[in-house]
């Protein structure tokens, strides 16, 4: 019995061993990036006048488009979110990024989604991904939220700043109905 449970535990030694020589040899093979880390450029979003999702999981029925993703070990993936200000790494920069991972999660030329990149003009933040599961779960009532805004039903909640409720992709389509209370 003891060395059964042995021989169990040097086999998860040895494929522990291995994915790491994996990543070492796949990591030989990437360039830098301008975020600090080495990785192989599997996406970038270059259209930003384009209105629509470059990655939509129908398992979660959620759509979204991230600045860029990189592969960056053996079955691995890193999102990368940029922005344009000079100051602030906001909690809605984080959610757009983990939603981002949320829709590549059934995509198959895509790793799975291991750390996430946000950077600004002046500081940047990394985190570790959320499992698919665990990001939907986080983020079931603001993709409910979306989804009504989507298909142009009445909503009660909004942000109450009237310029980031101005900027939202989805304005003209709420527009009707908070004409009123901007």
């Amino acid at each position: 019995m003891y060395q059964f449970i042995l021989i169990l535990i040097l086999l998860a030694i040895a494929i522990v061993l291995f994915t790491k020589f994996l990543d070492f040899i796949a990591a030989l093979r990437y360039s830098d990036t301008p975020f600090g880390f080495r990785g192989k450029k599997l996406f970038l979003d270059d259209s930003k006048s384009k209105r629509g999702f470059a990655f939509i999981d129908k398992k979660y029925d959620i759509g979204a488009t991230p600045d860029a993703v990189y592969e960056t070990g053996f079955r691995e993936g890193t999102v990368v979110e940029i922005k344009a200000r000079y100051k602030g790494i906001y909690d809605s920069d984080i959610a757009q990024a983990e939603i981002a991972v949320l829709a590549m999660a059934s995509d198959p030329n895509i790793p799975p989604i291991k750390y996430i990149v946000i950077s600004n003009k002046t500081e940047q933040k990394t985190l570790n991904a959320l499992s698919p599961k665990k990001t939907a779960r986080k983020y079931r009532k603001s993709i409910s939220l979306a989804k009504r805004i989507l298909n142009g039903k009445f909503v009660k909640e909004r942000n109450p700043d009237k310029k980031k409720c101005q900027n939202c992709r989805y304005f003209d389509e709420c527009k009707p109905y908070i004409k009123d209370s901007l």
